[in-house]
């Protein structure tokens, strides 16, 4: 008989199952221990001049949604893999043993490890399932498409985001089960602590979306509380909380794991930046989309916000495995073309992952002259393209007569695709930004060494993940253009200053080409055809050996947590 354990780790409520006499987790703890050396420990706190502005009932806020934020981490457990709960309440027994299986396991939220293809890490886990735990483990991509096929009614459902795929009672029908349903004794609490955040605001924005959020969480209907948060003001408290991101389904692409980031907006930095998202230069940008007119996503709305923050706290798929430094929602392409999207840039993550990584890794992997070259500020601005660039492009597209989005047409290679198109038309766009004034003369000398260091930065996060693959697509293609060039005597890599910009407009029109056609088949040769690390890249990434792959973050919030 199974019994309900409440456990604390690191401040973050996780409930697991506890099957008596269960035996203890094995597995290599001498490699789990290395693999969690890759990963720094860094303090993440408000800078002082921000910390002097949160008023007493802010910080009132700020403790009722960092306990609703504490509830995302069970549900992303249960999200990630069948056995999830069961296996950690037995690593819990086993740690004072040698906690580093444990230790490794909460950095991944799973058995699975995301530096290593997510490879299990415990003896007797089989493969990580394609589809985690939103659809049965069993179950094929043909069998799910067969099922949306002879029952079209069901597809809305099926196809949801917020929504898991079970078997019914008699094993081989399906069926859609709302998040609602199936996360309710974790979305109740949360949901009352939302709404003890709003009762206790005062900034009648901030209590809207709150409320509008909590009501969500009991309906599965997110549209209202979506919109509510683009029109947040841009000061003080920042939340987002809920199912958001569908990397963990690699089967279809379609379902959104839950997650949290609670901040507090730069008043300062965000009014110097706002001018690259104004109305004026986002219309300039999309014109300057090297496709043809009719590819270029002309029936976007095309409005868009940038918020400097900084991260006060993160839970669930915000704080798993390599961790986020920005940033762009909605993800839902109907809601950007009716109310536009928000960039959030968390610039104390950019800032400890610049000083802890980049730059050691720049001195190791770059030419003596590229090398010097890289910037801080460049760094940042890469962050910021790249989430402006993901609302520009086609988005709500026709295929073969019926109206769709990109998401759905590329499917399981669509974060791949998409992430890359990000990554290469944000550099592309900022050499033209810089040419018309937005950024420094000077500033495509910086652009280019900066935004080869940090391809090494995130191929480090392993090819199996989103931002991994994607500049490894990135690099292939350039180095294949002759726009990267490799030193063998040295074994470092430098940029070709005459090839890399129109190189870079290449490989974004390619890309958006893919997406505003839809052309799945077309998406996934290109994926396969630049996916693999080449061997001049493997001799590089061997001298990383020491440096930090990512950061393990501790929340320096201030004030006491309200009592669970």
């Amino acid at each position: 008989m199974k019994r309900l354990f409440l456990f604390v780790c690191a401040g973050a409520i996780i409930i697991a199952a506890s099957s008596a006499g269960a035996a203890a987790p094995t597995g290599d703890t001498k490699e789990a221990k290395m693999q969690m050396k890759k990963f720094v420990p860094v303090t993440i706190a408000l800078p002082a001049r921000l910390k002097k502005l949160v008023t007493a009932e802010e910080k009132a806020v700020l403790n009722e949604l960092i306990a609703a934020a504490r509830y995302m981490n069970p549900i992303l457990l249960r999200q990630i893999w069948a056995r999830n709960v069961d296996l950690y309440e037995r690593l819990q027994k086993a740690k004072g043993k040698d906690r580093a299986l444990l230790d490794y396991f909460t950095l991944n939220f799973g058995p699975f490890d995301q530096l290593d293809e997510n490879k299990p890490f415990i003896d007797g886990v089989g493969p990580r399932p394609k589809g985690a735990n939103f659809y049965p483990e069993a179950m094929s991509k043909e069998a799910f498409e067969r099922w949306v096929k002879k029952h079209p009614k069901d597809r809305d459902a099926f196809e949801s985001e917020y929504s898991i795929i079970r078997y019914g009672t008699d094993g081989k029908s399906l069926e859609s089960i709302p998040f609602t349903e199936a996360y309710k004794a974790f979305l109740e609490p949360a949901a009352a602590h939302l709404d003890r955040a709003s009762d206790l605001a005062t900034n009648a924005k901030l209590k809207k979306y709150l409320k509008s959020r909590a009501q969500a969480f009991r309906t599965n209907y997110y549209v209202p509380s979506q919109t509510d948060w683009l029109g947040l003001d841009h000061e003080g408290i920042d939340v987002v909380i809920g199912p958001i991101e569908t990397y963990e389904d690699e089967l279809f692409g379609y379902k959104a794991s839950y997650q949290s980031y609670v901040l507090y907006v730069d008043p300062e930095e965000s009014a110097r930046l706002a001018k690259i998202t104004s109305a004026e230069n986002l219309k300039a940008m999309q014109q300057q989309l090297p496709v043809p007119e009719k590819y270029r996503g002309k029936e976007k709305k095309l409005k868009s916000q940038l918020v400097i923050a900084h991260l006060l706290y993160a839970t669930g798929d915000g704080n798993s495995g390599i961790k986020t430094m920005a940033f762009n929602l909605p993800n839902q392409e109907f809601l950007r073309k009716t109310a536009g999207s928000k960039n959030v840039m968390m610039k104390n993550v950019m800032t400890a992952k610049f000083d802890k990584i980049l730059t050691p890794i720049a001195k190791r992997v770059l030419n003596a002259a590229d090398a010097k070259d890289i910037d801080p500020d460049a760094f940042f601005s890469h962050t910021v393209m790249h989430e402006v660039s993901h609302g520009l492009g086609p988005g709500e597209i026709v295929v073969h007569g019926r109206k769709t989005d990109v998401r759905r047409q590329l499917k399981e290679v669509y974060s791949f695709i998409e992430e890359c198109k990000a990554d290469t038309l944000g550099a592309y766009l900022r050499s033209y930004l810089a040419k018309i004034g937005i950024y420094p003369e000077n500033f495509e000398r910086v652009l280019w060494p900066t935004y080869l260091a940090s391809i090494f930065r995130s191929v480090r996060f392993g090819v199996h993940g989103a931002h991994g693959k994607a500049n490894i697509i990135q690099f292939n293609y350039l180095f294949d253009k002759g726009a990267i060039i490799y030193d063998a005597k040295t074994k470092t890599f430098g940029i070709d200053r005459d090839r890399i910009t129109d190189a870079a407009r290449d490989l974004a029109g390619e890309l958006l080409a893919i997406e505003a056609t839809g052309d799945y088949k077309a998406a996934k040769a290109f994926v396969e055809r630049y996916e693999e690390i080449r061997p001049e890249m493997k001799v590089v990434l061997e001298k990383l050996e020491g440096i930090p792959v990512d950061l393990i973050q501790k929340f320096a919030y201030s004030w006491k947590l309200n009592a669970e």
